[in-house]
């Protein structure tokens, strides 16, 4: 049951490999030394509309099915995967947009992103986005070229900085930002130190290590200087009203409240949650109210049928080895159920995953050593 590339397949993948060894291969190990992002490399690749592989072309994108996207990104690969990746992030940035976006959301960031500009999203409030809350993590385009930070790391730390949050991971960033120089450093969260999600070590340690903590305090707006840098965060009151769905005490503004604090780094640690792409894109995957996946404990099995998760997505934020453990269950739970059904007269494992395609059958093609590469569209 061979099936073979398309002509128009075939001729995409040729380009994508050309550029690949003309483009990227040469400069590997100078890049993987020098640690910088090959931004000329991807400008190139922008202008070949070699990025946004599965953008509607009505938004600016290449308007590409999956399967073809997935021979595309492998042929990339190949070379350097570490590219691909990136080029992938962008359509799952970019797809974000497009299920919960507005048309006018849609055709602003598209328009932004799809020629080859980048940014990075946080907070909703008023004043921050771009480089207000201090970590400088994007690069826009000048003229024909880009802007980017001239650092491995692209942080600035000030002399007065605030952590929003009250996790464990918020207590990390304090104490990061007091060791690399600040000053003054602020824990603020919306309720009390009884209410914090973070583990009572974590907490004592950040004190320990002078971090104030500036409880029942909310932030309403990061206020910038004329250029972009922040200067202020503006904040209320808060006290504890009524539990709410998780079982805390919901936080409620006080009236006429409302202060300015000197601050001029703002971190951001206010918690994760799946990415909802997933949901709004698998009919019949049963997921958690909070979005994440229903699974089951031991073998990783969803709703769905040769859908399997573990991690986060389905625990919400744990640690890396319970999630390690969970991959390690659903890798044996496929084993077991690939074999079953090939023992049962289903036929070879391929023929089974096949069977799974959504739409067109997906084209294979033989690689080194005559593999078979697969990019099935699952259900």
């Amino acid at each position: 049951m061979g099936i073979v590339l398309t002509e128009d397949q075939a001729e995409l993948k040729r380009l994508i490999g050309a550029f690949m060894e003309g483009e990227v291969k040469p400069r590997l190990r100078e890049l993987d030394a020098s640690g910088e992002f090959p931004v000329d490399i991807y400008k190139k690749a922008f202008e070949l509309g070699f990025h946004c592989l599965d953008i509607p072309e009505e938004y600016g994108g290449s308007g590409l099915d999956h399967t073809t996207m997935g021979f595309l990104l492998e042929e990339m690969g190949y070379t350097d995967p570490g590219f691909a990746i990136t080029i992938l992030c962008t359509s799952l940035a970019l797809k974000c947009v497009l299920i919960g976006g507005n048309e006018e959301q849609k055709r602003r960031i598209c328009d932004i992103i799809v020629p080859g500009g980048f940014g990075s999203f946080c907070l909703t409030e008023p004043g921050n986005g771009s480089d207000s809350v201090a970590m400088r993590t994007t690069y826009r385009r000048d003229g024909d070229s880009y802007t980017f930070p001239k650092a491995d790391t692209p942080v600035r730390v000030g002399r007065r900085a605030a952590v929003i949050g009250g996790g464990n991971v918020a207590m990390d960033a304090a104490r990061c930002a007091k060791r690399l120089g600040a000053e003054d450093v602020y824990i603020v969260y919306r309720r009390g130190e009884a209410e914090m999600p973070a583990r009572a070590e974590e907490v004592q340690h950040a004190k320990e290590e002078g971090i104030v903590f500036k409880l029942l305090c909310a932030p309403v707006e990061i206020v910038g200087d004329e250029e972009g840098n922040v200067k202020q965060m503006r904040c209320v009151e808060m006290e504890l009203g009524e539990p709410d769905a998780s079982g805390r005490r919901r936080p409620v503004p006080k009236t006429g409240s409302e202060s300015l604090m000197d601050v001029d780094t703002v971190v951001v640690a206010i918690g994760n949650r799946p990415d909802p792409l997933i949901k709004e894109t698998t009919p019949g995957l049963k997921t958690q109210k909070w979005g994440g996946i229903v699974a089951d404990e031991e073998t990783g099995r969803t709703s769905k049928e040769w859908v399997y998760a573990g991690g986060d997505a389905v625990t919400g934020a744990a640690t890396v080895i319970l999630a390690m453990g969970a991959g390690k269950k659903a890798a044996a739970a496929i084993h077991r159920d690939l074999q079953k059904r090939s023992r049962a007269g289903h036929g070879d494992l391929t023929a089974i995953l096949l069977r799974h395609v959504d739409g067109p059958r997906a084209p294979r093609c033989p690689g080194p050593s005559g593999a078979v590469r697969l990019y099935p569209e699952l259900r």
